[in-house]
């Protein structure tokens, strides 16, 4: 089970830097102007500029959208499936109602960050919650320097997730 959350992990980092990747690629259609000639006189001081601010962009939520969808959707196989992945069957009861509030919180957190719901920044900071507290009980809990280590970058990227949001918190209807 260790090796699948590892697994996981390592394709949540490589989607993360692929998405990053293509953002740093995306360049815009820049239209050559041919350089003014250099004017006689210039005033000792320039005017000040003004600039408007550039609105922020959203395509790192959009993989986050994308990557709810996709967990919530294994989160549901893993409510329906569980009788034959797990091989002690006492406690699975309180794991599928686990795994069906996971999705449901997975899945309705995706739809509202989709459509840019005012309550979508709730369920986003519920799940970045609730990866740090999993991240902070596994660094405890944790044997090897590997799986603390993993534990540290969940809570890390959950403070960047977390940074992410709250710049863009004015997005979403109220």
């Amino acid at each position: 089970m260790a090796n699948y959350i590892i697994l996981g992990i390592i394709i949540y980092i490589i989607l993360f830097i692929i998405l990053l990747y293509k953002q740093d690629s995306i360049k815009t259609d820049e239209k050559k102007v041919p350089p003014k000639p250099p004017q006689p006189k210039s005033p000792p001081f320039p005017p000040p500029k003004t600039t408007e601010p550039k609105p922020l962009g959203f395509g790192w939520g959009n993989f986050w959208i994308i990557s709810s969808y996709l967990g919530g959707a294994s989160f549901i196989g893993l409510f329906l499936f569980l009788d034959f992945i797990l091989e002690d069957l006492e406690n699975v009861i309180l794991f599928r109602f686990l795994y069906l509030l996971a999705a449901a919180l997975f899945i309705s957190a995706a739809y509202s960050l989709q459509y840019r719901k005012s309550w979508a920044i709730n369920f986003v900071y519920v799940i970045v919650i609730m990866n740090t507290v999993v991240g902070l009980v596994g660094i405890v809990i944790d044997e090897t320097i590997i799986e603390r280590l993993k534990d540290v970058v969940m809570i890390i990227i959950s403070y960047c997730w977390y940074v992410y949001f709250a710049k863009r918190k004015e997005m979403f209807v109220h």
